[in-house]
């Protein structure tokens, strides 16, 4: 609820101002096997929720495998990326995550720069 004396973003705000974008390859570009490669840079202010996923193209999304090759927002108030991936085998549906914080990757940006 609107609050202007509230110190949280979330509440002190009477409208949300934001932006979005997407980049959709669908009847452009697919593959099935290989290695993704992505150096991004990301905003890491409160309120955003950078993303980069892959849908298959096989179903309708939602209903396509998904692979979250990175998100990123804040996970018990601290700066994390997450990866999941959800496929489908036979009908059923199969989901893994993985989190790991920015200070984990800054640690590791020169193995991860190669």
């Amino acid at each position: 609820m609107y609050n202007p004396d509230s110190d949280d973003w979330r509440k002190n705000r009477e409208y949300a101002e934001f932006t979005s974008s997407s980049i959709n390859t669908k009847g452009k570009f697919e593959f099935k096997y290989g290695i993704l490669e992505v150096k991004a840079k990301i905003p890491m202010a409160d309120g955003s929720w950078p993303a980069i996923w892959l849908l298959g193209s096989e179903e309708p999304h939602p209903f396509c495998d998904e692979v979250d090759v990175m998100e990123y927002y804040k996970c018990d108030d601290s700066p994390s990326i997450l990866a999941n991936f959800l496929w489908s085998n036979n009908g059923e549906y199969n989901w893994s995550t993985k989190q790991l914080s920015i200070a984990y990757f800054k640690k590791h940006r020169q193995r991860l720069d190669k």
